[in-house]
């Protein structure tokens, strides 16, 4: 059987992989494609990945791949590069399956659009739905823990990058001044829109926007359970957990993490010391019956895909009556 090979962001934009941005949910959203691509030529791929990037794989049973332990040149050195513009001008997607194929995540993105459109000709389901939970206590901790719990993704900004220290609400008020001169206008939306890898930063909503939604779904269940997910410290989250029963990462993993904790396996444990977090709080906000999410994060698109669960974007106008229909 031949291989296709999913090569990381970091190693083809110069990008430096760290363990507190690792890209895991563009990573699967970049996994999908290989999957679609495999599922047209009747699965006669694997699709392989790196270990060192991907050591989610201790704990996820990813269907039709497996990891390899050579990474970098060792790993796709030799092959064929896929090229997604030959794919549009053939649009049938079929491949040599004799040879092995390396896909760039950094050459697929421009056409990120064109291909989850497509997607939807074959399945209802997104490939990552087919994506679980290996260990059988872990899940069961999950699922128990999150049953009937609102989910909430309080991103933070990423570390290192001016999203720490943007205010968006500040430049939007502003862009208000009519007074403005085109250039002081393109300045103050080159500050907040643009990021140095072609895309655009993220906005920290503040706590008011997270405490206004809570305090309009307490009226409905004044005992209703919150679990936050974010990649910010607790310490920030004081107002949270003082006036809310709130779970965390940490709730589903008390007791259990000796048990569920595979870090030994682990390539480079310094790189990957926060995978266990990260694998337990994706899918634990992903199993909440109702979402509080960021419009613009990868991570709460997981969350929401993942079990199709209801959801309201945290910027969006709180409505009590529709939340009741859906919960």
């Amino acid at each position: 059987m031949s291989y296709l090979k999913l090569t990381e962001e970091w190693k083809t934009s110069g990008m430096e992989y760290n363990p507190e941005q690792t890209g895991l949910c563009n990573r699967i959203i970049f996994w999908e494609v290989a999957y679609l691509f495999n599922q047209i030529n009747n699965f006669d791929f694997t699709i392989l990945l790196e270990k060192l990037y991907w050591p989610e794989l201790n704990y996820l049973s990813i269907p039709n791949t497996k990891g390899v332990d050579e990474c970098r040149d060792d790993f796709w050195n030799g092959d064929k590069t896929l090229d997604f513009e030959m794919l549009l001008d053939d649009e049938t997607f079929k491949l040599n399956t004799e040879i092995n194929w390396v896909l760039y995540q950094q050459h697929f993105i421009e056409y990120y659009d064109y291909f989850f459109n497509y997607i939807k000709n074959f399945s209802s389901d997104r490939p990552l739905q087919l994506i679980d939970i290996k260990n059988d206590v872990l899940k069961k901790s999950i699922v128990e823990n999150l049953n009937d719990v609102v989910g909430i993704h309080m991103r933070q900004g990423d570390i290192g990058t001016p999203e720490e220290t943007i205010d968006f609400e500040e430049i939007r008020n502003k862009l208000k001044d009519k007074n403005l001169s085109v250039t002081e206008r393109n300045e103050l939306e080159q500050e907040a829109l643009t990021c140095g890898q072609g895309g655009r930063w993220y906005e920290t909503f503040k706590d008011e926007y997270y405490l206004k939604i809570m305090n309009e779904i307490i009226k409905v269940n004044p005992n209703q359970k919150f679990y936050i997910s974010t990649n910010g410290d607790r310490e920030k989250f004081k107002v949270f957990y003082d006036n809310f029963d709130i779970l965390d990462y940490s709730t589903i993993l008390h007791d259990i993490e000796s048990e569920v904790d595979w870090s030994e396996y682990y390539l480079d444990y310094e790189l990957n010391k926060n995978c266990l977090r990260n694998v337990t709080d994706l899918f634990s906000l992903s199993h909440s019956k109702f979402l509080i999410l960021h419009s613009e994060s990868t991570w709460s698109k997981f969350a929401k895909w993942y079990k199709d669960v209801p959801s309201i974007n945290v910027s969006d106008e709180f409505d009590i009556y529709n939340y009741r229909r859906h919960i």
